[in-house]
């Protein structure tokens, strides 16, 4: 399959991206591959006991239950591929579409069986594009849930931790608990606090941005034993505690964690129905706006895309957003349902 990883450790690390939400749809595509290839099926009880140690500190699947788990699908698994004698992977839409729902059957089977061993019931709330959300833990902090974005949390925290996992982008306001840190766990970065606010956009295939409102926050980030940092519980981590007005962002292609000062508009400002550009080019604010009005958008020359746009839109209609676009980069458009068609020359 081209790109497809071929020893323990590349099949380990691709399960863990995907167990948090991660999987570009290629990888996907290898994913589905792994769990229904026959070759595979002698190492993937420990592969997911390995992976699993990773997804959620309270799901720590022993080895013999990965191969519980997995002799508890494979029998599907397997049929689903029977074409008579043959066992041959065919990835059209509906066989990719079939795989990948076994894949999350396992996840959730999973989540359901090997937390109920520990008597945690778990909450997982969901955005689309164009939606989003406001909610109050257990705890009484308050989470604001951007478009596109997953949380799951448990429905009472646990006497010692709040722990809760994230894929995409949210602004909590956490109540302090000097006994209890609460820690938001996005893919390799953790983000540990006692009690303050602040915002962290964590979107597949995106650098992990995290950005303090108010109070301190301590940001982690496992790494590779290839990498520089400091060795902890079997992992090579980099640390920062940053404060009000700065942020830390793990650049995934390097496993760096850098920080910085920011304006805190430019950040935080969505959870207040507030987008705010600087410098932006403009095909990240073409993302941007694809989640916040569930819109896709299309540019006629790509040279359109590095066009750089320094704006404000405060709750304004994505009619108005373009035509201000139009305006300043002298573009023209056409709409189509919820499709974008934009046209213009580029910028010098």
């Amino acid at each position: 399959m081209g790109n497809e990883p071929n020893d323990k450790a590349s099949y380990e690390a691709l399960l863990k991206k995907y167990l948090n939400y991660q999987c570009t749809e290629s990888e996907l595509k290898i994913v589905s591959s792994l769990l229904t290839d026959n070759e595979h099926k002698d190492i993937l009880p420990e592969l997911l006991h390995r992976a699993s140690l990773k997804f959620h500190s309270e799901f720590k699947m022993k080895e013999d239950h990965g191969k519980a788990l997995w002799n508890q699908v494979s029998n599907e698994i397997y049929a689903m591929d029977r074409i008579g004698s043959r066992r041959k992977l065919v990835f059209s839409a509906s066989r990719i579409a079939a795989s990948v729902m076994l894949v999350l059957g396992i996840a959730f089977f999973a989540q359901i069986y090997f937390f109920a061993e520990s008597e945690v019931a778990y909450i997982t709330k969901t955005t689309g594009r164009g939606q989003r959300l406001t909610f109050t833990l257990g705890d009484g902090s308050t989470v604001k849930l951007n478009s596109e974005s997953t949380i799951t949390f448990p429905k009472e925290f646990d006497e010692n931790k709040r722990e809760i996992q994230l894929s995409g982008e949210a602004f909590f306001e956490i109540k302090r608990d000097p006994r209890r840190p609460f820690t938001v766990a996005t893919g390799d970065v953790r983000t540990k606090v006692l009690g303050t606010s602040f915002n962290v956009s964590a979107f597949p295939d995106k650098d992990i941005v995290v950005t303090v409102s108010t109070g301190k926050v301590h940001v982690s980030a496992e790494r590779s034993a290839s990498s520089q940092g400091k060795f902890l519980d079997n992992q090579y981590v980099s640390e920062i505690v940053l404060t009000t007005g700065q942020q830390a962002i793990y650049h995934v292609s390097d496993e760096n964690l850098t920080s910085k000062e920011v304006s805190l508009d430019h950040y935080v400002g969505w959870k207040d129905g507030i987008l705010t550009f600087e410098e932006t080019p403009l095909g990240e604010v073409a993302e941007i706006l694809q989640r916040w009005y569930d819109v896709e958008i299309q540019f006629n020359d790509d040279r359109l895309m590095s066009c750089a746009v320094t704006s404000t839109f405060k709750s304004e209609t994505i009619d108005d957003v373009l035509e201000e676009l139009k305006f300043i980069f002298k573009l023209s458009y056409t709409v189509d349902n919820q499709k974008i068609a934009v046209s213009g020359k580029g910028c010098e």
